[in-house]
C-alpha cells in the first residue's frame, strides 16, 4: 500500500523533522530503520527525539560484515552514520533512505537507493494526505529559520510556490478538503500528482 513502504534514516532529517517538530511524519513509512550510529547521532544533537518519533522507528545495529564491505567500497569520504544507514539498507533494499548530506545522497543513488530528504519527506506527507496543505506550506516554510539543515533559499521559494499553484487557495485555506490535482500549475518533482483525491484518514 502506498505510504507503508520501509526507510533507512540517517541523522540529518530526525534532527531536523524534530527542530520542526515534525517527526510524526515518520509514520509515513510502516518502519524506518535507524542505524545504531545514526541514533547515537541524533541523540547528542536532538536530546528525546526518540520519545518523540513514531512507533515505527527501530534502532538496528548493521552486520560488520556488511559494514565492512560498504566501506571498503564508498572509501573514506562519507560520515559513520551514513556508511551504516548504506549498510542497513543493503540488507533491506526495498526501502528508501532518508538523508540529506549531498555527497551521502550522491553515493546512496549510486548503490541504486531511492533517496528523499527532510524536504522530500515533508512533500510526501503532503502528497498522501497526512497534512493539509496549508500546515505542509508552514513546515517547508519554517525550514530555513527553524532548523540547521543547509538550503537554497531559491529552492524553498520554488517549492512553496509549486505548492501553492498545485493546490490552489481554496485547498490552502481550507485543509480538510480532498486534495485534488490543480490545472494550473505542474507539481513539483518531488511531489508526484496523485490520480485521485487522498483521503486526509490518518494510517
Amino acid at each position: 500500500m502506498e505510504g507503508r513502504e520501509a526507510a533507512v534514516a540517517d541523522a540529518g532529517p530526525l534532527i531536523h523533522l524534530d527542530e520542526l517538530g515534525a517527526l510524526r511524519l515518520l509514520d509515513t513509512y510502516a518502519t524506518v530503520w535507524v542505524p545504531t550510529p545514526v541514533a547515537e547521532e541524533a541523540d547528542r544533537h536532538r536530546p528525546g527525539w526518540r520519545e518523540r518519533g513514531p512507533d515505527g522507528v527501530r534502532i538496528v545495529e548493521p552486520s560488520a560484515k556488511v559494514l565492512a564491505a560498504v566501506r571498503t567500497r564508498v572509501g573514506p569520504g562519507l560520515h559513520p552514520g551514513e556508511v551504516a544507514a548504506l549498510a542497513v539498507w543493503s540488507t533491506h533494499k526495498d526501502a528508501s533512505i532518508l538523508c540529506d548530506d549531498l555527497a551521502a545522497r550522491r553515493t546512496a543513488a549510486e548503490f541504486g537507493a531511492p533517496v528523499l530528504g527532510t524536504l522530500g519527506i515533508v512533500l510526501r506527507a503532503v502528497r498522501l494526505g497526512r497534512v493539509a496543505p496549508t500546515e505542509g506550506i508552514e513546515l517547508v516554510a519554517a525550514i530555513p529559520t527553524a532548523t540547521t539543515l543547509h538550503i537554497r533559499a531559491e529552492l524553498v521559494a520554488q517549492v512553496l510556490r509549486d505548492l501553492r499553484g498545485w493546490f490552489g487557495p481554496a485547498e490552502v485555506h481550507e485543509p480538510r478538503i480532498p486534495y485534488g490535482p490543480s490545472k494550473r500549475r505542474r507539481a513539483p518533482t518531488a511531489l508526484a500528482r496523485p490520480r485521485s483525491p487522498v483521503r486526509t484518514k490518518n494510517q
